[in-house]
């Protein structure tokens, strides 16, 4: 705001310069005019930043509730439990956990899951960086959680024609965990994204908890932008399926 504000008087002593340099008389009229421009483009600036204001308090609350709900989630499972769930999910905020024995906010008293601006840095670990736990402790919620383990991350499932390929042994969606571990947020290319450019989309999340707690979100990856992992599409009543680990 004080850039702009000094940009707009940087204007107004140019054109009083050019005034005084071309001889023309800088009467009252002159300086009403640059006083209401003045007055105009503050206006201007105090607004955008209320505007601005009033987005970011609101994507507070909403990540704020938004780990309630997950939290609410995983205490609704039972030992042993997996499910599926999906959120709503505050663009630009990140869901990090951290284990009781490992650098975390000082707001954790233990294990636990923090919602969270993103550190700027990347890394294998991001949840650990110097600047996310800092971002967490002063901008972000923090909800502790009795598990031995906390374990986040992203497992790309493989799709085929818009279908996500099956592992032939487990019948269940087929797909490799990718190497950042520790945090979860919104990415390209999940199919319950909305990328139009909303404050919020729609996420889904795996949560399965023990001892340990687990959540993972899917990640979808289309097979021919995929090598190596060993996917086989067969014929199968008339439609081709794509299965992993199909027998040789």
């Amino acid at each position: 705001m004080m850039l702009i504000l000094l940009i707009s008087y940087v204007i107004e002593l140019r054109v009083i310069y050019k005034m005084r340099k071309k001889g023309d008389v800088f009467t009252t009229s002159n300086l009403l005019a640059l006083v209401i421009a003045a007055i105009g483009i503050a206006l201007l600036v105090v607004v955008g930043d209320r505007i601005l204001e009033k987005y970011q308090n609101q994507d507070s609350k909403n990540a704020q509730k938004l780990l309630d709900s997950i939290i609410a989630k995983i205490n609704a499972l039972d030992e042993g439990e997996e499910n599926s769930f999906t959120f709503i999910w505050v663009k630009d905020w990140r869901l990090a956990g951290y284990n009781e024995d490992e650098n975390r906010p000082e707001k954790c008293l233990g294990a636990c899951l923090c919602i969270c601006p993103p550190a700027s840095k990347i890394s294998n670990f991001p949840n650990i960086l110097p600047e996310q736990i800092s971002l967490c402790q002063d901008r972000g919620f923090c909800r502790n959680v009795e598990f031995d383990n906390v374990d986040l991350r992203i497992r790309n499932v493989i799709t085929f024609k818009g279908e996500n390929c099956i592992d032939w042994p487990t019948k269940k969606p087929f797909g490799f965990y990718g190497q950042v571990e520790g945090v979860i947020e919104p990415s390209k290319g999940n199919i319950l994204e909305d990328t139009s450019g909303q404050r919020s989309v729609a996420l889904e999340l795996i949560i399965s908890k023990n001892s340990n707690l687990s959540i993972k979100k899917s990640h979808y990856v289309d097979r021919k932008d995929v090598f190596g992992i060993g996917t086989r599409v067969v014929e199968e009543n008339g439609k081709q399926v794509c299965y992993g680990n199909y027998p040789s």
